[in-house]
């Protein structure tokens, strides 16, 4: 359950009704969503939750909400987007796992082993655990195939026979990190960065952007962040 405060939560979000703020803290992320809908289908009575509400418009009348599967479907959307829309099938596992792919090849295995969570989206309950286990698996599903076809390749060299010269690959260490400063990790970097003595002299200014346009930001800008210390 994530902590923020009521007043804060009135103040960010003055739009959602009771029934989103109690959805909102309920939501989790489960690690099978077929052992999910398995759980609540034994139980109803224990997962299921019916919720009175008293308009806060017009009549005050009142009103009942029945808040169930949508506890752990609405954080699904990371993980399985498809059941949501045909257009966006990609899940969140593949999306990391790709932009680790795309680092030095020198870098990937320290980068698989330190994930870090940042966002009020990623704050459901078991988040880290789920993604966590998606990123494992895919991990491991793509070296063995790698493997597979080198010892297949390798076999073949040797007209037949096994090679003892293809060893399985070490395992790859997948570890995603959840903190305590994970709901607003991207405001504390920002406000790190902008606190450094060079930080000034390497943006660029509104009245450079008036001046310029886009095109400062593109190449011929003076941003330079390597040289901050």
């Amino acid at each position: 359950m994530l902590a923020i405060e009521d007043i804060g939560f009135k103040v960010f979000f003055p739009s959602l009704t009771p029934p989103h703020i109690h959805l909102f803290f309920s939501s989790y992320v489960g690690q099978d969503i077929v052992k999910e809908f398995q759980r609540f289908d034994n139980n109803p009575s224990k997962h299921f939750q019916r919720l009175q509400f008293t308009s806060s418009r017009g009549s005050k009348s009142s009103y009942g909400v029945e808040v169930g599967y949508e506890q752990f479907l609405g954080p699904e959307l990371f993980f399985n987007p498809e059941i949501y829309s045909q257009d966006f099938t990609k899940p969140l596992s593949e999306v990391v796992d790709e932009s680790i792919l795309a680092c030095p090849i020198d870098s990937r295995r320290s980068l698989y082993g330190r994930v870090v969570l940042s966002g009020g989206s990623t704050m459901f309950r078991n988040f880290h655990k789920r993604l966590q286990q998606d990123l494992k698996e895919r991990v491991d599903r793509r070296l063995g195939a790698n493997h597979a076809k080198l010892a297949a390749a390798a076999a073949a060299r040797a007209g037949g026979g096994l090679s003892s010269s293809i060893s399985a690959p070490a395992e790859m260490k997948v570890k995603v990190l959840s903190h305590d400063y994970q709901k607003f990790a991207v405001w504390l970097g920002g406000s790190m960065l902008a606190s450094q003595d060079g930080f000034r002299r390497q943006v660029i200014t509104k009245q450079q952007y008036a001046e310029e346009g886009p095109r400062c930001a593109r190449g011929s800008c003076n941003l330079k962040f390597t040289s901050l210390k």
